[in-house]
This record gives C-alpha cells, structure tokens and sequence, in this order.
C-alpha cells in the first residue's frame, strides 16, 4: 500500500499538469506578496510627505507674514506653524521608529473624524470614506496600539476602503448627476464631465 501510494504521488509530481498548477501557484503567491511591497509606504516615503507637507506649510506662512499683518492672518499663521510642529514630531517619531507616538496622532483624528462625520444611515448623506470605514480604520489603529505592532503604512483613514465604499461610490455615481443638473445650470461643462464619468 505504501509502495502504491508513492509510485501514485511520484507519477502524479510529473506529470505536466501537476507542474503547471505548482508554477501557477507560485507565480500567484510572488505576485501577491510583490503587489503588497509596492502599496506599502516606506518609513522615509512617510517622513518625505510629511516634509513635502512641511514646506507647503512653510511657504504659506511666509507668504502669509510677507501681506499686510491683520486678526485673520494671524489666526492662520498660528493654525499653519501648529500644523508645522505636528509634522516635525511625526516625523521624528518616524524616524525613531516610535509608532506609539504615529498610532495615537492616527487614533486622535480618527476619534474626532468617527465623532464628527455624519452617519449612512441619515437620509441623502453620502460621504467618502464612508463612517463605517472611518470607524473601521479608527478601531484597527487602537487595536495595533493596544497590543503594541508597528503599523503597516499608510494607517490614514483614507488608506482603507471596505464594501461600504464601493457601494457608496456606486449610488454616488447615479444619484450625483441629477444633483449637478440642477446646480450647474450656469456651467454646463461640469455637467458633462459627471454624466460621462457616471456612464
């Protein structure tokens, strides 16, 4: 039976089917783990958009404290040096590799964004990402906290979309035109360039 059972599975490891099916298997798991790598963001991929980011902001206050001086520029010049400073502490947070510090600035807008975005299941709201995501991601950046794993980037709430999205994405598409109808009776193009895409 022994011997059987070998010369069986022996036959069965030549034959080219057999062979086939191996190599497609591991041309599917090299492309998975390939496709992964690549939609991954690095740590420095994160710490150079934070810096992209910082001297957006830079460059805005500079622009702002070149004008006339008044309450509304001051408010931004102050909203744009705080965002400064939480872009230098994440990134330094990056670099050192302390994700305890990225994970609850992620959990800290999560909560808020959780907080303040309006429910699906309110009449005529759509947002994108929907609450449901933005409670999803919120609930995955506390658990990673909670038992201590080094995130996986990008954690924003932007970087995940659930079923809910695409269904979202979808009564979106069709309901959206008639809304742009009515709104955009003085800029027909608009018009246009929705019912194309939603076709």
């Amino acid at each position: 039976m022994k011997n059987l059972l070998l010369f069986e599975c022996k036959k069965t490891m030549k034959s080219l089917y057999f062979i086939m099916m191996l190599l497609a298997l591991i041309v599917f798991v090299s492309f998975y783990f390939i496709y992964s790598y690549v939609h991954t963001e690095r740590v420095d991929d994160y710490i150079y958009k934070n810096e992209t980011i910082k001297s957006n902001f830079q460059s805005t206050v500079d622009e702002l404290s070149s004008t006339e001086g008044n309450a509304a520029n001051e408010k931004e010049i102050e909203f744009f040096i705080d965002e400064i400073a939480e872009l230098d502490m994440l990134s330094e947070a990056a670099r050192n590799h302390d994700w305890k510090t990225i994970l609850q600035h992620e959990i800290d807008i999560g909560e808020e964004q959780v907080r303040l975005s309006p429910s699906q299941a309110e009449e005529n709201v759509y947002t994108w990402p929907t609450h449901f995501t933005n409670e999803v991601v919120y609930e995955k950046n506390k658990w990673l906290m909670k038992h201590h794993i080094q995130p996986i980037f990008p954690i924003h709430n932007n970087s995940e979309i659930t079923a809910y999205d695409r269904v979202s994405i979808q009564l979106q598409k069709k309901k959206l035109p008639m809304i742009f109808i009515i709104s955009t009776i003085h800029l027909p193009y608009t018009f246009y360039i929705l019912l194309l895409e939603s076709v």
